[in-house]
C-alpha cells in the first residue's frame, strides 16, 4: 500500500516534508500557501486519484479530505470501477466534511477521538521571538545578503535592489534552509522570517549603491 501525503507550503520543502519524503511507500505532492491558503492541492489529489484509476493500479482509495471540490475526482475514479472511502476526522464544532462529497462516496469512516490520541498530542505554542533569537535570525539574513553580493560576481546589484522588498526564490529558499538550521530545523514563524529578510537586505544594501558586480 502507498500513502500519498499532500500539503502546502510557502517555500522549499520543510524539514517535515523531508522526513515524511523519505518515509517508506510515502509519496509528498507539495502544493502552495498564499495568504495563509492552501493553492493548487486539491487538484493535486484530483490528479493523483484519477490517474491511479485509470492506470488501474488501485481497487480503493482511501481518501482523508473533505473539500466540495475533491468530488469530481471520485466520481472520475469510481467510474473506472475503483471504490472511494472517505475518511474524517471526528469534528469538534461545525461538520468538516462536504455533504455532496460524502454522498458521492461508497463509503465514510470518521475517526474517533479516543482512535487518535494515542498517536498525536496537542502542539504547543512557538514562544515569542526574543530580541536575542530576533537579532540572531537578523545576523544571519545579513550574512547571507553579504555573502551573496561579494561571492556572485555575476549578479546584477542593481536589478536585485529593484525587486525590493521581494527576493527571487531560489535566493530565498537557500536563506530559508540557512535560518532552519541556524535555530535548529524547524520552520520559522512569520515574524521570523519577517526579521530574516530584513536582515537581508541590510546586508545586500550594505554595499554601496554605484557598486555593480560584473562577471
Amino acid at each position: 500500500m502507498r500513502t500519498y501525503w499532500y500539503d502546502g507550503t510557502r517555500g522549499p520543502p520543510s524539514g517535515a516534508h523531508d522526513q515524511i519524503a523519505r518515509l517508506p511507500r510515502v509519496k509528498i505532492r507539495l502544493g502552495r500557501v498564499v495568504r495563509h491558503e492552501q493553492k493548487g492541492v486539491d487538484s493535486l489529489i484530483v490528479r493523483d486519484i484519477m490517474t491511479l484509476a485509470g492506470r488501474q493500479a488501485i481497487a480503493t482509495a482511501f481518501l482523508m479530505g473533505g473539500d466540495e471540490d475533491l468530488r469530481e475526482g471520485v466520481r472520475e475514479a469510481q467510474d473506472q470501477g475503483v471504490e472511494v472511502v472517505l475518511l474524517g476526522i471526528e469534528a469538534a464544532g461545525e461538520e468538516n466534511l462536504s455533504p455532496t462529497l460524502t454522498m458521492e462516496a461508497d463509503d465514510v469512516i470518521v475517526l474517533k477521538k479516543e482512535f487518535l490520541a494515542p498517536y498525536f498530542r496537542a502542539r504547543s505554542e512557538p514562544s515569542p521571538v526574543s530580541p536575542r533569537d530576533s537579532m540572531s535570525l537578523h545576523d544571519v539574513g545579513k550574512s547571507f545578503g553579504l555573502e551573496v553580493v561579494q561571492g556572485r560576481p555575476s549578479l546584477d546589484l542593481d536589478d536585485l535592489r529593484k525587486v525590493k522588498p521581494k527576493i527571487p526564490s531560489d535566493l530565498d529558499g537557500e536563506l530559508l534552509r540557512r535560518a532552519r538550521a541556524a535555530v535548529g530545523d524547524r520552520d520559522l514563524n512569520e515574524p521570523e522570517r519577517v526579521e530574516l529578510r530584513r536582515g537581508f537586505w541590510g546586508g545586500v544594501l550594505e554595499v554601496p549603491n554605484e557598486t555593480q558586480l560584473r562577471s
